[in-house]
């Protein structure tokens, strides 16, 4: 049955300090590539926001997968604590906290295993009622997950794409998505559809701001203050529409 799901962002917010001395060179650097492209170059101003919002960007989809220890972001999609863990601080109070638990059987993942790994996810999904016909649906793994895997083709010698490119993995016709907010450190996956994986954010309000404070104007250093506020949240559209592969046991 369909139950009610809430996502309740979280405030954020950046607070960073940049030396215009360290970023001039790379600004600098960056315009004279875009001219040579036909791009328009890049105001200042505009250069620093973006680099900050990169930097932050990053750090936020490690928010968004494992949240953190302070409280601070809410529930992740693997974990409320910032560990992805068995625990109820962990996966067990995560958004995904109602999928189905497939238990990889406590070996870490290698290149010699992970096909095992991804076999023990695909067969639970079986039982989740119509999962297997939704759109784009695939396994969500970290970057070390997906490089086993890619040596694991590579050394069953199936598809010499696969000894030259790492793009459009896919394990029984189903695509595997590789994520920086998955740590390496662990070996999870994540079986679902991406219209199941729910990112909510308050872009359109007034309750969003980045802002260039030039504070070199004040205290006589070379840097700036760059400050960003935002919300930010994740949460599962259909709680039960998915497999967490981990060792539960």
């Amino acid at each position: 049955a369909l139950t009610e799901q809430v996502l309740n962002p979280s405030d954020l917010a950046v607070m960073e300090e940049v030396c215009r001395g360290t970023m001039y060179p790379t600004w600098i650097a960056a315009n004279g590539r875009m001219e040579r492209n036909g791009e328009l170059p890049v105001a200042w101003g505009d250069f620093l926001l973006g680099a900050v919002a990169e930097r932050t960007g990053t750090n936020l989809e490690s928010l968004l997968w494992s949240s953190t220890s302070s409280a601070t972001f809410g529930v992740g999609i693997l974990s409320t604590d910032g560990v992805i863990d068995d625990t109820a601080g962990g996966i067990k109070g995560s958004a995904c906290k109602a999928f189905i638990e497939a238990d990889t059987l406590g070996v870490a993942w290698s290149s010699a295993n992970i096909l095992a790994s991804l076999n023990i996810v695909f067969d639970a999904a079986q039982d989740v009622p119509g999962i297997l016909q939704k759109p784009g649906c695939g396994f969500y793994v970290s970057y070390e997950a997906f490089a086993f895997y890619q040596q694991a083709i590579a050394a069953l010698n199936t598809g010499a794409g696969y000894n030259q490119s790492l793009e459009g993995a896919s394990y029984l016709g189903y695509p595997i998505y590789p994520t920086s907010g998955i740590p390496n450190t662990v070996d999870v996956m994540v079986f679902t559809y991406p219209d199941n994986l729910v990112v909510g954010a308050n872009s359109y309000t007034a309750d969003i701001s980045a802002q260039l404070i030039p504070t070199y104007q004040y205290d006589g250093s070379d840097n700036v203050r760059i400050s960003m506020r935002f919300a930010v949240g994740v949460q599962t559209a259909v709680a039960t529409d998915g497999v967490v592969g981990f060792n539960f046991a």
